[in-house]
């Protein structure tokens, strides 16, 4: 999905597009038909990114360990959109467009990572599962790949995947409370977006330029009688705002956490600590 380009990268849509055949309403030229909701929706999901990373978590606010380190990370994932959307506003500012798209990458995993987590716990306390959601848990807590760890990480590509799921159906929704307007670009406008503008299609563009290939090096590091880069610098700019707009994701899962440590004490009334026999773990807190 699209951004706000001229307020996030410093440039406007019709400079980000690309050529068409002219056959067909593209979605770039769809998306720029409605450039004033998008930014305007795109400023909403800044501010609210804003809100959640401000949102204040201490152990007197929970009613056990348990319940105070589930909320702690899920807390730490607007916390941690916030400074990279903040810190690649910053870049895009100063025309330093490599480093903001490798914070542009780094925003999608840990959106992706965020709403991961939280669906995670949710299933879990849907089906009263502690031993399940206590295992969940420290996978994204303490889990790590380094040497020999007890508690293995959650892979990346697991939280990405299972977005780009969730973002087709949110299409899959979209055009079916806008069909007129989706419609224009074919008959399967989901299909069309998963082969040309995807989750995992924007990720790997992001990549390209985060991993020191040609693109990411001499395409926009040239020599100085190099040919003119500026249709591919103005290609990732845009880049950054689709990222940025797939925080709305991850606000959608926060809002489920409003009364998780509620209906945590409902499913679990006896749960006030986690297992002791886990390895590896300290609990600070009793």
């Amino acid at each position: 999905m699209i951004g706000d380009l001229r307020e996030v990268s410093g440039i406007g849509m019709t400079e980000a597009r690309q050529d068409t055949d002219g056959n067909m309403v593209s979605f770039e030229q769809l998306v720029e038909e409605g450039v004033v909701i998008r930014d305007e929706r795109m400023k909403q999901i800044m501010a609210e990114i804003a809100v959640w990373a401000a949102q204040r978590w201490a152990y007197e606010d929970a009613p056990n360990l348990v319940v105070y380190s589930i909320v702690e990370l899920a807390y730490s994932y607007p916390k941690r959109a916030h400074d990279l959307i903040e810190s690649m506003r910053s870049l895009m500012q100063s025309d330093r467009v490599v480093p903001a798209v490798i914070l542009a990458r780094a925003l999608v995993e840990t959106i992706a990572m965020g709403r991961y987590f939280i669906e995670r716990m949710e299933k879990c306390l849907a089906e009263a599962d502690y031993p399940k959601l206590e295992a969940n848990f420290l996978r994204f807590y303490m889990g790590s790949k380094i040497g020999d760890a007890q508690i293995k990480s959650v892979h990346v590509n697991d939280a990405l995947r299972e977005l780009e799921t969730v973002d087709l159906g949110y299409l899959s929704y979209l055009v079916g409370k806008y069909p007129s307007l989706w419609m224009r670009v074919g008959s399967d406008p989901v299909q069309a977006f998963k082969e040309n503008a995807s989750l995992l299609k924007t990720y790997n563009q992001l990549s390209e330029i985060s991993h020191p290939n040609g693109l990411g090096t001499q395409y926009l590091y040239p020599a100085a009688d190099a040919p003119d880069n500026q249709k591919i610098v103005a290609h990732y700019r845009f880049m950054t705002g689709a990222a940025i707009w797939q925080a709305h994701h991850l606000l959608t899962a926060l809002d489920r956490m409003k009364n998780f440590a509620d209906r945590f004490v409902s499913a679990f009334p006896g749960r006030v600590r986690f297992s002791e026999e886990l390895p590896g773990f300290e609990p600070s807190k009793s």
